[in-house]
């Protein structure tokens, strides 16, 4: 008689039971060769047993026997695409699946995991040994091996693919005078608006679980290409040739019935600001849960445990209580939010997906782990996936299926990414430079030409012959609550309507600024009932505010009396009915007024109104929220702004009139309209000019900063010391959240005096009073008043942030030797404007770095990611913006991401920090970062750097960028022979600055004092702001408030 296995789940039930002791031997051996072969799941043979009341009968082999017949054809019915990440169920250890739900691990079960019986630690999120890869694989074939229905996924098609926009190719400012004089101009009215191609004659085919990566510079068409196939054509118009279909469904049905399953992850974050990590991904979570899940499993079971997967997966468990911010409220680190960017897309869990410039802020560990995340997922759910990065390294390159590769809109490679490489060989780019393409007509021509374009469309023809499938007081404060909730959501639904019945920002602005002046006026408030004129006072009845404004007072003054209080003096002992208080709705005889009575006779307020007044808030709300969808629907085709630069009217400078009135080159690109490549950090002399040093060393030594937190304080900065030279440019390196941002907040002195704590000296003496005035500090954020010109902008800064003893007109002048030295003329008197309409992301990064170098700092020049959201050639632009600059004499200390190897090397040397914001290695990095590469070699490494490999990526790595690494280097850098150097350095030159600063000390803090808390004085700096603030709010700010508050008083 065959034994039965004692892993097998059944053998639990087999004799062992009571009221199976006499079972044949026949059944037993049919049981025992289950137990040796078995494919199903644990969980659905214990239903079975339960069935029988755990009774083993030759009926309850028969269904055990069926079950598992059923998973074997559901098996090898499954296709074998590519490479399986899924595992068969006899795989995996016999340890994780138990038809019993363990209590093992105690506290850190998780109970998705206990409900289905999976005790493996690597699939438990609250385990330290966690493994995405692993949960991936496990979650994918229990879902196949119980039988539970997967969402449909598809792949998509597309051939002569051609996406048209419109849009000029620059903008004029709008001023209070234009705006009103452009509702004359019928030349504008009766002008039709000219459709320029965006992308032209794009062929491919992604496949079921296959990667593409769409790679191209900013204006090639990189985004629309993205937003095409995932349906996101507002302001777009596809050419009626072009074909886009999704396993045979056509792109028209596929966005009006399916939209669910395509998703588009924009560049740029945007979040509620004030929620926290883990409140936006459950919500995500929530909203995109399956109504089909694994046997067990509820609803908020399982948001929890997706939840937990991501937070893990994405680095972001420690954060999960912590707001996630924007611009202006501080939250998580930039790299961290845009990781809740991406975890929150890959919740969505569609069918098609697209990545637009997805790694932007993150550094190189934090991406290769956001693509090695992607890469299983289509392989796992049978999905496609699209994703266009700007800076992609050779190892993330490595992981992708496919790649398209566009050129001003033009299709000039698609196919295997490993192909990629051999194509452009053998186009020409080792070559001669004869025989390489120049222009995108000729790329394009050389592409349809070649070899692989005709494997492109053999597999196109393929793929188309088979198209595929388918109390009182208490109570009036709940009152309260409710009608201002109820108010709150009428009015958005107002607002919601304005904004998608109108075409652009400017318009839904230049509304609802007009309709919320009226709906205020005529509120009941600022204008009484008595007061509104006839003729307008019909705005009152349609106004959903005056109800909600009535209810709130009569719900305020309901059951109240008011003492009677005479303005004058009243006569003494006056009693019965001869005392008459003189207030409306009085009663003779009575010395208090009724609250009720008060309001209903001076304002015509009835506390019978309340209930009704919210029937009518509530039929408003419905209303709007009806033709809000309705207008959704209808005005589809919304205008999208091309990214165009913007002048006032009469400033175009002279080359770019040219190419607008020419309309050649790259004005028929709608996209590159406003990123045209202005020349590369010209210099007159050579050398980029920069401000004069002090002739020493900036220090800093034992910096912490600690802030509070729910559980008490969080250490960003733990005693981290280090030094940056006259002309040297020294990089800061780390993953996101390990405190590079903090460090350079704390060295700017942006922080308050009792955060951060440690010594600071320049030359060896303590920094001075005006400390702050020498340095100059480039954030992340490029923050600039979207109404003022870049020459504006540079003024602003130089006039205030230069000495008092510097004349306006050497300010003035530096202004200009800012313009020249740099290139700028072309887009010196563009307005800023806002993404879009306006500068391009390079553009604004070197505005804000010449802001800094108007201001003359004298110290030193921070910078944080100031190539963060740039392609790979306006990122070597800026880095070597920089380098000319460190080369005039100015210490500089600047944080970078995502460096290649060619950008490393332009560093002199490096600053890396581990999380918890402690030093890893602080030195030099040599030629071919031999110096740093031979420090992290010394301490044992098991993989060292290859030469093909990016040296700034491979540090990261081993300094905990990802989950591989379980060294202590900021340990083995305190114990190390370089550490020590460091500190012996520091020591020796904070002593030679040390001696006999009393004085000077002295002589600063009084000149600090005589010139108060700003460079220029209060008396200098009124007419200055006062200019920038007529220009912004009176010539130059959006014309909707001017023109609202012109029409309302005419109502008046």
């Amino acid at each position: 008689m065959s034994p039965v296995p004692p892993t097998c789940p059944i053998a639990k039930v087999s004799r062992k039971h009571p009221v199976n002791q006499d079972i044949p031997d026949t059944v037993h051996n049919r049981i025992a060769d289950m137990c040796r072969s078995i494919k199903t799941s644990p969980v659905e043979m214990d239903d079975i047993l339960e069935s029988s009341s755990h009774k083993i009968t030759d009926g309850t082999v028969v269904k055990m026997e069926e079950a598992i017949e059923r998973n074997s054809h559901r098996e090898s019915a499954s296709p074998n695409h590519k490479k399986d990440f899924r595992r068969p169920i006899t795989d995996i250890p016999g340890a994780m699946l138990n038809p019993e739900p363990r209590q093992g691990l105690g506290g850190l079960r998780n109970d998705v995991l206990s409900k289905l019986g999976i005790v493996d630690p690597t699939v438990d999120p609250s385990n330290p040994t966690f493994d995405f890869d692993i949960w991936s694989c496990t979650i994918a074939n229990l879902r196949d091996q119980l039988g539970v229905p997967t969402p449909p996924r598809s792949e998509f098609f597309f051939r002569r693919l051609t996406v048209r926009g419109s849009g000029p190719a620059i903008g004029y400012q709008d001023t209070v005078w234009t705006s009103l004089t452009s509702l004359f101009d019928f030349r504008r009215w009766s002008q039709a608006r000219e459709r320029k191609p965006i992308l032209q004659g794009l062929d491919g085919v992604v496949q079921k679980g296959e990667l593409l990566l769409v790679l191209g510079r900013p204006g090639s068409g990189c985004t629309t290409f993205l937003k095409a196939v995932t349906g996101q054509t507002l302001g777009l118009e596809l050419d009626p040739e072009s074909v886009i279909e999704y396993s045979g469904i056509p792109h028209s049905v596929m966005t009006s019935r399916f939209k669910g399953e395509l998703i588009y992850a924009q560049e740029v974050d945007q979040h509620l600001p004030y929620l926290t990590v883990g409140q936006t991904l459950e919500f995500t979570a929530g909203m995109r849960t399956p109504r089909t899940r694994l046997p067990g499993v509820t609803r908020p079971v399982r948001i929890k445990h997706a939840v937990e997967v991501m937070l893990v997966a994405f680095g972001l468990s420690q954060v999960r209580n912590t707001i996630v911010g924007d611009d202006y409220v501080r939250g998580v680190s930039g790299g961290e939010r845009k990781r809740v960017s991406i975890a929150e897309a890959a919740l969505a869990e569609v069918a098609v997906s697209a990545w637009d410039n997805s790694t932007r802020g993150l550094d190189s560990g934090s991406s290769l782990r956001f693509v090695h995340r992607l890469r299983p997922l289509p392989d796992l759910t049978k999905s496609c996936t699209a994703a266009a990065l700007y800076q992609s390294s050779q190892a993330i390159f490595d992981r992708f299926y496919k790649v398209l590769v566009l050129y001003q809109g033009r299709q000039i490679f698609f196919g295997p990414a490993p192909s990629a490489s051999e194509y452009f060989e053998q186009m020409g780019w080792c070559r001669f430079e004869g025989l390489v393409p120049e222009t995108p007509e000729e790329f394009e021509k050389y592409w349809r030409e070649s070899p692989y374009y005709a494997s492109l469309q053999a597999e196109m023809d393929r793929y188309r012959q088979d198209p595929g499938s388918r109390g009182d007081a208490a109570q009036r404060e709940l009152n309260e609550l409710l009608f201002v909730f109820v108010a709150t959501l009428g009015m958005s639904m107002v607002f919601r309507t304005v904004a998608a019945a109108t075409k652009t920002l400017a318009q839904a602005m230049a509304v609802a600024g007009f309709l919320t002046l009226t709906l205020v006026t005529y509120t009941g408030f600022v204008l009484p009932v008595s007061y509104m004129r006839p003729w307008f006072k019909w705005i009152s009845f349609i106004n959903p505010l005056i109800y909600s404004f009535e209810a709130l007072l009569a719900n305020e003054a309901h059951g109240t009396r008011y003492p009677c209080v005479s303005p004058v003096p009243p006569y003494r002992d006056l009693a019965g009915k001869v005392f008459v208080c003189p207030v409306p709705g009085a009663l003779a005889g009575q010395a208090f007024v009724s609250g009720d009575a008060w309001f209903e006779q001076a304002y015509g307020y009835s506390y019978s109104h309340l209930w009704r007044n919210l029937w009518i808030i509530l039929g408003f709300m419905f209303f709007f929220l009806f033709t809000y969808v309705l207008a959704t629907e209808v005005n589809a085709e919304s205008f999208v702004d091309p990214g165009v630069l913007v002048f006032p009217r009469g400033s175009v400078p002279g080359s770019v009139a040219t190419v607008r009135l020419k309309g050649k080159g790259k004005a028929n690109d709608i996209e590159a309209l406003g990123s045209i490549v202005f020349p590369v950090v010209a210099t007159r002399n050579g050398k980029a000019s920069a401000p004069a040093s002090h002739g020493g060393r900036f220090l800093w030594r034992n910096v912490c900063l600690d802030v509070k937190v729910k559980e008490g304080s969080r250490r960003l900065l733990d005693d981290v010391s280090g030094w940056v030279r006259p002309g040297t440019l020294t990089a800061l390196m780390g993953e996101s959240g390990a405190g590079k941002t903090a460090l350079l907040n704390a060295l700017a002195q942006r922080l308050p005096s009792d955060a951060a704590h440690g010594e600071f000296r320049i030359g060896g003496k303590p920094i001075s009073a005006s400390f702050k005035s020498d340095v100059a500090y480039v954030q992340q954020q490029d923050v600039h008043l979207e109404t003022s010109t870049v020459r504006e902008v540079l003024q602003f800064s130089a006039m205030l942030r230069q000495g008092v003893g510097v004349p306006k007109s050497e300010k003035l002048a530096c202004v200009e030797d800012i313009i020249g030295r740099l290139s700028m003329e072309d887009f010196a008197d563009a307005v800023v404007g806002v993404p879009g309409k306006g500068l391009n992301l390079e553009q604004r990064k070197r505005l804000s770095i010449d802001v800094e170098l108007a201001a003359k700092p004298s110290a030193l020049l921070l910078l944080d990611e100031p190539t963060s959201g740039l392609d790979s050639q306006a990122s070597e632009t800026i880095v070597a913006l920089l380098r000319k600059l460190a080369a005039g004499g100015l210490s500089m200390l600047c944080t970078i991401h995502q460096p290649s190897a060619m950008r490393f090397q332009q560093f002199d040397r490096l600053l890396l920090m581990a999380p918890g914001g402690r030093t890893a290695y602080f030195g030099g990095i040599g030629e071919n970062s031999e110096t740093v590469l031979r420090y992290f070699g010394r301490h044992g490494l098991v993989r060292r750097c290859a030469d093909a490999e990016n040296p700034a990526e491979y540090l990261l790595d081993v300094i905990g960028a990802t989950d591989a690494t379980t060294r202590d280097w900021p340990r083995l850098w305190n114990e190390s022979a370089e550490a020590k150097s460091v500190s012996g350095e520091l020591e020796r030159m904070m002593g030679n600055g040390s001696r006999a600063h009393s004085r000077e000390i002295t002589r600063d803090i009084a000149h600090a004092r005589r010139r108060g808390a700003y460079t220029v004085a209060l008396p200098a700096q009124f007419p200055i702001v006062c200019l920038r603030v007529f220009q912004q709010y009176g010539d130059r700010q959006d014309t909707s408030s001017v023109n609202s508050r012109c029409g309302l008083s005419a109502r008046y």
